[in-house]
């Protein structure tokens, strides 16, 4: 697999879709998404690996209160293991699938908790997508999101997590998808207009005093 396409901003599936992923093209929604930015987390070759709370951003390499997902070695070879309430997204219901961008991560698929030995990203990956369900310690709903990897052949490692994001509103995501860069923009642009006018009023005031 390739180099992955940048991130969709954005875009998130429909919560309450009928049947099935939606179609390419399927009408989206304002996304409530939680982007971590680019990093750059070391997994490990270690049988503890690494925890990694996808709502506080907290790593650990002993198991943390609260962790989402703890890819590790087993065998020196690159695994992943979820504790309860959150899995990874499986296309066969056996091993993880290394998803594309725009892969949909919902309500509708299926996840895994334990996979010693994951043969998908075992094989060396660059930008692979990891798609996956968790629960949020904040709200106690389940959240989807998605983690994105480098990895390298034939065991995995060296391995390293490039940045994750997850749709904090319980409704499904698409793979990649990060918030619109419009949306701090407007509320800068909203802050910047009402600083000006609170200027202006004190201006006013302190004229009609003099």
């Amino acid at each position: 697999m390739g180099p992955a396409p940048p991130p969709p901003r954005g875009t998130h599936a429909p919560a309450a879709a009928a049947a099935g992923p939606p179609a390419a093209g399927a009408p989206t929604t304002p996304a409530a998404v939680v982007y971590s930015g680019p990093v750059s987390i070391a997994v490990p070759n270690t049988f503890a690996g690494v925890y990694l709370n996808l709502v506080t951003g907290t790593t650990s390499t002993t198991p943390t209160t609260g962790y989402d997902i703890n890819p590790y070695s087993s065998s020196s070879s690159l695994s992943f293991f979820f504790p309860t309430g959150s899995g990874g997204l499986s296309q066969d219901g056996t091993n993880l699938a290394v998803l594309s961008a725009f892969s949909y991560i919902g309500p509708l698929t299926t996840f895994v908790t334990s996979i010693p030995a994951d043969p998908a990203f075992r094989a060396g990956e660059t930008g692979g997508y990891l798609g996956l369900e968790f629960l949020n310690e904040t709200t106690g709903a389940t959240d989807y999101g998605w983690l994105r990897l480098n990895t390298t052949g034939t065991t995995g490692f060296p391995a390293t997590i490039t940045g994750y994001a997850y749709e904090n509103t319980g409704a499904a995501i698409f793979a990649g998808a990060v918030p619109e860069p419009g949306t701090n923009a407007a509320l800068a642009l909203g802050a910047l207009s009402l600083g000006a006018a609170g200027v202006r009023r004190w201006r006013q005031s302190k004229q009609a005093v003099a």
